[in-house]
């Protein structure tokens, strides 16, 4: 959808059936969480509502990334192994200062932080 809106493309038949198959499989996999556990009265809903909603957002920001790059790089050819080499740069060092930062900030939910602080990289690496 945002293609149409920002780079004024049409979508075909084939597009929007994709789009709803794949809005109809998001929301199968919600109602399913949502009935399987409908039953409880914890705080488990609210993190399931809470993580699918967290999903949504995370595809919404991964489909405008696809758009921005189409609309600075579209006018330019550039090899594909030297974008993917520099997204993966830019990855790397994002993460490495991501990861050290979140490393240091404590946690009290024992759900979402087990260890008490919102990442543990040494136990993930091992």
């Amino acid at each position: 959808m945002m293609s149409v809106i920002f780079l004024k493309r049409t979508l075909y038949r084939h597009h929007n059936t994709a789009l709803v198959f794949i809005v109809g499989g998001i929301a199968v996999v919600g109602v399913a969480v949502m009935m399987k556990n409908g039953n409880t009265q914890d705080d488990k809903e609210y993190h399931m509502l809470a993580g699918i909603l967290i999903m949504v957002v995370a595809q919404f920001f991964h489909g405008a990334m696809y758009i921005i790059e189409e609309k600075f790089f579209g006018d330019y050819y550039l090899h594909p192994f030297y974008i993917v080499g520099w997204e993966g740069i830019w990855g790397l060092a994002f993460y490495a200062v991501f990861l050290t930062v979140v490393q240091f900030i404590p946690c009290n939910s024992a759900l979402f932080c087990p260890y008490g602080k919102v990442e543990d990289t040494a136990l993930a690496v091992n």
